[in-house]
């Protein structure tokens, strides 16, 4: 089968920034302090990231309405780990980048690339995608796919996916 590119449009929950720096926190985030043209690389503060913190949840099976997909017991955005994550889903863990670019504008990236291995004689339909903290397991946020597609062998993400781009305007 051909490699092919999905694209995922990342919704954040609806108590995302209720959430921000409590239940997952920029200080477990790898912190840009800017870009280094010549190497196209980003420099960090030091002592900032290291152990990855977050997790990307593969879903392949479920509904189209996120809150379907929650903990209905949880105080903040919470996967229900008997019903939507136990034997329905793959998990790995990774690191964010926090980009603060002034002027009340940054960005929450992935931090380095991130494969799933679901194996050559495997066939699985993805229907959503979750961030969440490692930690706490509180959602960040999701993307739900209206039509699952089939995915064989591995899926990647590539370094260079933006989650969110938050800005003090409207976009």
């Amino acid at each position: 089968m051909a490699e092919q590119s999905y694209l995922f449009d990342f919704t954040r929950t609806d108590d995302f920034f209720e959430n921000f720096n409590i239940n997952f926190k920029i200080e477990d985030m790898y912190q840009v302090t800017g870009y280094n043209s010549d190497t196209q690389t980003y420099n960090y503060k030091t002592g900032t990231g290291g152990d990855d913190k977050y997790e990307l949840v593969i879903i392949f099976y479920g509904d189209d309405n996120f809150d379907r997909y929650l903990d209905t017991t949880s105080d903040y955005s919470k996967l229900d780990e008997d019903e939507v994550v136990t034997g329905n889903s793959m998990i790995e863990t990774v690191g964010l980048d926090w980009y603060n670019r002034g002027d009340g504008e940054a960005s929450i990236e992935l931090h380095g690339s991130i494969v799933f291995d679901i194996g050559e004689d495997a066939n699985v339909p993805i229907k959503a995608i979750v961030l969440r903290d490692a930690v706490t397991k509180c959602v960040m946020g999701y993307s739900i796919n209206m039509r699952p597609f089939n995915a064989t062998n591995k899926v990647v993400f590539d370094d260079d996916v933006i989650f969110w781009d938050i800005s003090r305007f409207n976009q």
